[in-house]
């Protein structure tokens, strides 16, 4: 039998509501962070987070807001259990997401050459396909970050059946 939670670990992890609250490196039980069955794989998803604020600085640039971004994201990685379902759709995803943006600009070149009249249409292909892949890369990861400080993350996405195996988090680690 499977022990309940990972490897020993200094790292916690903790549920505030239905948040996941972990520090970095933290042993979570041994099941699928989406569906609270028993795990059959384990992930390492490094997660980033900025202040949502900073979207703001889109306005000024976009290149200002991924520079001002870049350097004042907190970083944080987990490594989350999950079931055959959940890692397959992971992989899966992963994969479409990986091949779209791929594909989009050689797409969009070889379909210009071969039918030059509708290159409007090509191009705005290749935006649709890049837009998507950008969206599920976003999107694929099993937990999604709220927010995540020097000392702790406070992750989405977590089932309650997960959640329901990790104790409340004491009243000084709210988000």
């Amino acid at each position: 039998m499977k022990p309940i939670f990972n490897e020993p670990s200094a790292a916690v992890a903790f549920r505030s509501g239905k948040l996941l609250v972990a520090t970095e490196g933290a042993a979570l039980p041994n099941l699928c962070v989406r569906c609270g069955a028993p795990h059959s794989e384990i992930i390492t998803k490094r997660y980033a987070w900025h202040h949502p604020a900073l979207y703001l600085l889109i306005i000024a640039g976009l290149l200002i807001y991924a520079i001002v971004a870049v350097v004042v994201q907190k970083k944080m990685e987990l490594k989350l259990p999950l079931c055959d379902e959940h890692a397959g759709n992971y992989r899966r995803n992963r994969g479409i997401a990986i091949t779209l943006l791929l594909v989009a600009i050689p797409a969009a070149i070889v379909l210009s050459i071969v039918s030059p009249d509708s290159v409007g249409w090509w191009i705005l292909l290749c935006i649709v396909m890049l837009l998507a892949g950008a969206v599920m890369i976003g999107r694929i990861n099993p937990l999604q970050p709220k927010k995540i400080t020097d000392t702790h993350g406070f992750f989405r996405g977590a089932s309650d059946a997960f959640l329901l195996n990790l104790a409340e988090a004491p009243a000084h680690i709210k988000p």
